[in-house]
């Protein structure tokens, strides 16, 4: 059998894995206070410098804070707040087309459970959005800057269909893709406003997102597929 290498782990990981699982077997809350680098560096049998990085190691996490002069403390995890603070990453070494695969992915089934499990107040909400989006896409073409709050407004009414899946994980993921989606949009919207105005066409014409909204308030998910396909299956 060949000879397998298998890479030491450092005392760093091992006690940043061991108040990880600590914290997620509910020993420490959060908002609790942890104990003191000295008595957590006696607990482990390691020094206090490896206490300290395993600590930063987490903050990184998002997992605990420490507040100076006052000690390390439990935090709410925030998987979107992670994730938001790596998109930027994922943007910069050109992953645009994977992170839209997976928002086609995901969206497109969350679209399709909205079909199935929506509530009226959902809908309410989600008419609420789509006149918003139409009112900010009508000043956008009559001339007025407001592209940034057009963006937001597209944002919010897709964010809105993620939560109609009623799964928190599928609004967790949509949430990574978010800020890159956003800054893909705003460019999108004025690409889109430049052909309009060179075909003519004409203000009322129907909007995939007024046909998505008229779908699952309808419950048809084939329709409503077929919309939000042309909606969001759309490069520059």
């Amino acid at each position: 059998m060949a000879q397998k290498r298998v890479k030491p782990i450092s005392l760093v990981d091992q006690v940043s894995e061991e108040l990880k699982a600590s914290i997620t077997a509910g020993e420490w809350n959060a908002g609790d206070k942890l104990p003191s680098e000295a008595a957590l560096a006696e607990t482990y049998g390691v020094n206090r410098l490896t206490v300290r990085m395993a600590l930063q190691k987490l903050s990184t996490l998002g997992i605990v804070e420490t507040r100076v002069g006052e000690g390390s403390f439990v935090k709410e995890f925030s998987f979107p707040g992670y994730l938001g603070e790596i998109s930027d990453f994922y943007l910069s070494v050109g992953k645009v087309e994977e992170i839209f695969a997976l928002r086609k992915l995901l969206e497109l089934e969350c679209a399709r459970i909205a079909c199935e499990n929506r509530t009226e107040a959902e809908l309410t909400e989600l008419h609420a959005l789509l006149e918003r989006y139409l009112l900010l896409k009508s000043r956008q073409r009559r001339g007025e800057d407001c592209i940034e709050e057009l963006a937001e407004a597209d944002l919010r009414f897709h964010d809105q269909i993620c939560r109609m899946s009623h799964n928190a994980v599928f609004v967790d993921v949509a949430g990574f893709a978010r800020s890159m989606v956003k800054e893909y949009i705003v460019r999108l919207i004025g690409v889109r406003d430049e052909k309009w105005k060179q075909d003519g066409a004409d203000e009322s014409d129907t909007d995939q997102h007024r046909l998505v909204y008229e779908a699952i308030a309808a419950g048809d998910q084939e329709a409503c597929r077929k919309a939000y396909l042309a909606l969001i299956d759309y490069r520059l």
